[in-house]
């Protein structure tokens, strides 16, 4: 109902057709909910409304296509110990699929799903989830990003479907700790799985629009040069060469794009830099008016050569390059296995919603990989404890993780680091669209 009252033609015609009436009450209450906070609150209340109003409040990319038509209707449905599943459409990009999709079940309040997407030959994408999904509505959605080449006409979707709502009762109970959430969680409260075969109309995707640019920028004394900027229905990106002088390479660039109405376009991913490439992605303004002007970079986290890896001594308690915003706490033997305790100072990237170029804080998820001498990989547990509020936004200026090393016979441990420092810019960097 929401994208036929989205519809250009619909607008135009509801006046001759007093049908299409419903059409139009539907559009003003897509713009109702995403333009007025207290309307979206109000009609979160009442029951029929509450799945649309969840369902149409998410990304500004997402909402365009949307009231744009740019979707592609599905109807697939299993139902498996208690649990159906419902994906009812898809938004298919370039590098992007988003699914649609409701868990239903009379059983069990609260599901939550875990997805993989495997090929035809059975070997699993090396793809980013987005996850966005809310544990108590029905309407949900999910965001697969894939590599450089795009993605197959044909893929498998496999979903292990666990009791988030139970889960929840027992941490509120004592019974399992918060900071478990990675560890097994899946396994020990999974209900059910489901694989779902999924064929996409990849001729539906645009041609890209492509603004060339070949500028040479400074970022913390790093050079690179931004070549161009390509638009996509759902996502952009700004393509970067770095300087084969820089010393550090680049893990996250925070940016905004603005157009010539002054709309702005937040950043919402970076892939990280390879090869002395780099691909920033972004909210996209393909189906908004207006040429973009200018991209802002605000600050960046980066990856100095030779600091990739911490190095922990076991036994005396030395550590070496540790990311500038974590400290050590302290190591703990228990049973055999080393507990490793770290304190984490948030890091901050700009709020859209308040202007504060430095508002939001978040901090990234350590990995669970260690390794020895020989660069062997291990892979151990690892927890988290951290304060939110009411939004899911993280309260004070740090939180806890800790990592647990099981069965390793060596004193001295590497562990993964995703990025060495941090930089805020004092003055913002931009590069001009001409």
């Amino acid at each position: 109902s929401i994208k036929k009252g989205s519809r250009r033609k619909a607008r135009k015609q509801f006046l001759y057709q007093p049908l299409m009436g419903m059409a139009a009450v539907f559009l003003m209450f897509v713009l109702s909910v995403n333009l007025c906070t207290p309307v979206a609150k109000a009609f979160s209340n009442v029951p029929f409304l509450r799945e649309m109003t969840k369902a149409v409040v998410f990304s500004k990319s997402l909402k365009a296509a949307l009231e744009n038509d740019y979707v592609q209707d599905v109807y697939l449905t299993q139902t498996k110990d208690g649990v159906t599943i419902e994906i009812t459409s898809m938004i298919v990009d370039k590098q992007e699929l988003t699914v649609f999709y409701r868990l239903i079940s009379e059983q069990y309040d609260g599901l939550a799903a875990h997805w993989i997407v495997y090929g035809d030959n059975g070997i699993p994408y090396n793809i980013l989830p987005e996850n966005k999904e809310q544990l108590k509505e029905e309407m949900r959605y999910e965001t697969f990003i894939f590599d450089k080449d795009g993605m197959p006409e044909k893929m498998r979707l496999a979903m292990v479907v666990w009791n988030a709502g139970t889960y929840l009762e027992d941490v509120q109970r004592g019974l399992v700790s918060e900071s478990d959430e990675m560890v097994g969680l899946e396994d020990a409260y999974q209900i059910t799985d489901f694989e779902i075969e999924l064929e996409l109309n990849l001729a539906q995707i645009p041609e890209v629009m492509t603004y060339k640019l070949n500028q040479d920028i400074e970022l913390d004394g790093q050079k690179y040069t931004v070549t161009n900027i390509e638009i996509y229905p759902t996502y952009m990106n700004m393509n970067m060469v770095a300087d084969e002088k820089n010393t550090a390479t680049l893990v996250y660039l925070h940016f905004y794009v603005e157009n010539e109405n002054g709309e702005i376009f937040g950043d919402n991913r970076g892939r990280g830099e390879r090869n002395g490439k780099f691909v920033a992605f972004a909210e996209s303004p393909y189906f908004y008016d207006g040429n973009i002007e200018k991209v802002v970079i605000t600050g960046a986290e980066w990856m100095e050569k030779g600091k990739e890896k911490t190095y922990v001594n076991l036994t005396t308690g030395e550590v070496r390059n540790l990311p500038e915003n974590i400290e050590m706490k302290e190591i703990r033997l228990d049973e055999g296995n080393y507990d490793l305790m770290f304190e984490v100072q948030y890091l901050r990237k700009m709020d859209f919603k308040t202007g504060d170029p430095f508002g939001l804080k978040f901090w990234f998820i350590p990995s669970e990989f260690y390794y020895d001498a020989e660069e062997k990989q291990y892979s151990g547990e690892v927890r988290w404890n951290v304060e939110t509020d009411e939004k899911q936004c993280l309260v004070g200026e740090s939180g806890e993780y800790e990592i647990r090393i099981t069965d390793y016979p060596y004193e001295e441990v590497w562990l993964m680091n995703y990025y060495s420092h941090v930089w805020n810019a004092d003055k913002e960097v931009s590069v001009t669209i001409k």
